[in-house]
């Protein structure tokens, strides 16, 4: 079983194809690493800054004393916000538990309230009930 010419010719313009792409991608690549347009692979921001900017051993210590500064600053950011979040989220879960009937609590607790929050909750119960003994529950 023989192969055709025009078969041969196009496995053959295929991996001549293959192999320009190649050629092209390193090319590409090399430059854009060499010209700064690609990061060069594992090297950090703080690293490149340095080596872009040509720092001085002074500018770097500075540059990085500001960089852990701020990154310290945005996740103690980050946490406020978590807890906020959370607390914003766990009130409105007590203000829809409040209008629902005891069955339909039973089923909004089971359904679309999630673990971490109706644990919470029951934790707090115990309290509340505690705190306020002649409270009783508010129907609407």
């Amino acid at each position: 079983m023989s192969i055709s010419s025009q078969t041969r010719r196009g496995v053959l313009s295929a991996a001549i194809a293959l192999l320009v792409g190649l050629g092209i991608g390193f090319v590409g690549a090399t430059l854009g690493y060499r010209y700064g347009v690609l990061p060069i692979p594992g090297e950090r921001p703080f690293q490149r800054m340095a080596r872009v900017l040509e720092l001085t051993p002074s500018q770097r210590e500075q540059i990085r004393a500001v960089m852990h500064e701020t990154r310290s600053k945005i996740q103690a950011a980050r946490d406020k916000f978590e807890q906020q979040r959370h607390e914003i989220f766990f009130s409105a879960y007590l203000q829809i538990r409040a209008l629902l009937t005891p069955s339909q609590q039973k089923i909004f607790d089971a359904r679309f309230v999630p673990p971490s929050i109706r644990a919470q909750a029951e934790a707090r119960r115990p309290q509340e009930s505690a705190a306020a003994p002649s409270a009783a529950p508010v129907q609407h």
